[in-house]
């Protein structure tokens, strides 16, 4: 984005400077000739108007102007869409970790355990909701990892 601003700000100030270079331009000196036998010495003023010159210039830079503010404000609105979408992404997963916030109040393992001692559970219903839970737990972490580099990025944009 600053990279992005100064070019503009580069291309306006060429813009002025092209406009400085279409001005009339003066001139003024001291001369001295020789004719056989006469001399002729004295101040001379001139004034010079660039016609064709620059012709087109001016414009050149005005148009080149123009298209870096219009490139800019792209910039400007590719970042706020990133953003946008990296705030997006974080409150989602935060919201995803709330759901999630079950696993930890209780201890389900405790309560499988006691379900397959009581008989209400065989081997296999235990090792499958066994199985099922440390699924759901690794999912909970994966998640909150993501969590936390979303996070971490956006506090990256912030400080820079």
């Amino acid at each position: 984005v600053q990279i992005a601003q100064k070019e503009t700000k580069l291309s306006e100030e060429k813009e002025k400077l092209q406009k400085a270079f279409n001005l009339p331009k003066l001139s003024t000196g001291y001369t001295s000739e020789r004719i056989s036998g006469t001399t002729l010495q004295g101040l001379t003023v001139g004034v010079s108007v660039p016609l064709w010159e620059n012709k087109n210039t001016v414009k050149y830079q005005k148009r080149t102007t123009l298209a870096l503010k219009m490139q800019y404000q792209d910039v400007l609105t590719q970042n706020r869409n990133e953003l946008k979408r990296q705030y997006d992404k974080s409150f989602a997963l935060s919201r995803l970790l709330q759901d999630y916030s079950i696993l930890q109040n209780d201890d389900h393992r405790a309560l499988l355990e006691k379900s397959f001692l009581a008989g209400q559970l065989t081997l296999t219903g235990y090792i499958l909701e066994l199985s099922a839970y440390y699924e759901t737990v690794d999912q909970y972490f994966s998640l909150e990892r993501d969590y936390r580099l979303a996070v971490a990025e956006l506090q990256h944009v912030e400080e820079s």
